[in-house]
């Protein structure tokens, strides 16, 4: 009840559509193009639990016009539509998680400190390297990627210090069948598939606290 409960932070948040962001930032650049230095640049950022269908999700996001980059990671058995996530951010990810001893199936607590560790401080570099050179100049893009609901503090401290407002939309699906596709994918028991799910998803509300953001639910995308 107290997992299922945090879910409903929403009553606080605020859902902005993609397609509004995107709407309201070219056209202040259309009708006072004197005011586009003063353009705060949006970064959206798709939380959800792995097989929640944050890629379907982000895909709809890319064809209304929202920036996702180029180097995207290319469509697997398991996700032949395409997963429409950065691939040097996912590698990132990854390498980040391994040097603080976890990986994305594990559902222990992210390590004391690890945001101040050197592996976070390395990693907080590339994303910020990664960001300057694919994204420089885009007034509205996304990224997604499962890791980022536990890698929350980090972004906002990369993007507050590249002066661009974080903006979160949050992907929900039943945890009975996110494990069950877990299950099927990867042979991971049903009951580590829904503390991964509780996991996710108290961190990705946990960290996006603060930030404009909304749900959506996987049985409406």
């Amino acid at each position: 009840i107290g997992i299922l409960g945090a879910a409903m932070f929403f009553g606080d948040g605020m859902v902005t559509p993609a397609i509004s962001v995107l709407s309201a930032v070219e056209g202040l650049e259309v009708a006072t193009p004197a005011l586009k230095p003063f353009v705060i640049p949006v970064a959206l950022l798709v939380l959800g639990m792995h097989r929640s269908g944050t890629s379907a999700l982000t895909r709809v996001l890319n064809l209304l016009g929202v920036a996702l980059g180029e180097d995207l990671m290319p469509p697997g058995p398991d996700n032949p539509l395409g997963f429409w996530e950065h691939q040097g951010i996912v590698s990132v990810h990854d390498a980040l998680l391994v040097a603080l001893e976890r990986r994305w199936d594990d559902p222990r607590p992210m390590p004391d400190g690890w945001l101040e560790s050197e592996p976070a401080r390395n990693a907080g570099d590339a994303i910020t390297a990664i960001l300057q050179r694919d994204f420089a100049g885009v007034r509205l893009w996304a990224v997604k990627d499962p890791r980022l609901c536990r890698l929350m503090p980090l972004w906002r401290r990369v993007l507050a210090d590249l002066g661009i407002e974080p903006r979160v939309l949050l992907v929900s699906r039943r945890p009975q069948e996110v494990a069950g596709s877990l299950l099927r994918r990867d042979g991971l028991p049903v009951a580590i598939g829904e503390l991964l799910w509780a996991r996710y998803l108290l961190e990705a509300v946990r960290g996006s606290q603060g930030c404009r953001r909304g749900m959506v639910a996987y049985d409406d995308i």
